[in-house]
């Protein structure tokens, strides 16, 4: 039990690590544009994370690093759903896609 709960401590401060790197280029990538678009985008992502995720912290009385986690999910979740409703509407709007 307790090795469980060691190694679900070392799991979670990982994605607490990575999340906040990863996700918002990830974010960024869903859009599909070239390499300078997507670093770009992808700072501005993480930039807006950071900050929603502090405001929310701070408001809400909760730990930073994972609501800023948690901002950057959500992100990378709206741009994965707009990316796809996008491809899905663009033949019957008349967009190339």
């Amino acid at each position: 039990m307790v090795l469980a709960l060691v190694a679900s401590f070392q799991a979670f401060g990982t994605l607490l690590a990575v999340g906040p790197m990863l996700l918002p280029a990830a974010a960024a990538r869903c859009w599909g544009l070239g390499v300078a678009a997507s670093m770009a985008l992808a700072t501005g992502f993480g930039l807006a994370a950071s900050v929603a995720g502090l405001l929310i912290s701070y408001h809400a009385n909760l730990p930073s690093g994972p609501a800023i986690v948690l901002a950057a999910g959500l992100l990378f979740g709206i741009s994965l759903a707009a990316t796809v409703a996008l491809r899905r509407l663009a033949p019957m709007i008349g967009w190339d896609a």
